[in-house]
């Protein structure tokens, strides 16, 4: 009697190939979903830095007006004048209040007076998916 054993132990290369092909897949899904959830995270963070650049802006005009006699307080192309030394503009995408950066990415800058009522809107550049943040207030001036 002559039997011969066959060791049954290990992994074919049928098998390893397979095991690796499903391991692959994987990683390749949990990859996806990473880079998904970074994108997401970058698009939000810039929308949120956009917010917040527009509600400052606001913020610092109208408290900057509010604390300032109202006759010395122009509106002019789209400017806003106050006394001699504080001035806000828009210059291409950026707020400047004296020539310094207020903030970024503004498409519009609009301010008009009617009398004591000083009408501030600011409308940001629409981000990749074409949303674009807008903050509009009516300021009135003391008398």
């Amino acid at each position: 009697m002559n039997s011969t054993k066959h060791n049954e132990q290990g992994m074919t290369l049928v098998e390893l190939l397979a095991v690796l092909a499903i391991i692959s897949i994987i990683l390749l899904l949990i990859g996806a979903v990473h880079l998904f959830g970074v994108n997401q995270y970058q698009t939000q963070s810039e929308e949120v830095r956009t917010q917040s650049d527009i509600r400052y802006a606001a913020k610092d005009i109208t408290k900057e007006i509010r604390s300032t006699n109202p006759d010395q307080v122009v509106i002019a192309n789209n400017q806003i004048h106050i006394g001699h030394e504080t001035t806000y503009r828009l210059d291409g995408q950026i707020l400047k209040k004296n020539n310094r950066k207020l903030a970024t990415n503004i498409r519009e800058f609009t301010v008009k007076q009617n009398g004591s009522e000083i009408e501030l809107r600011l409308i940001s550049v629409p981000n990749p998916h074409g949303n674009s943040v807008s903050i509009s207030t009516v300021i009135y001036l003391r008398e």
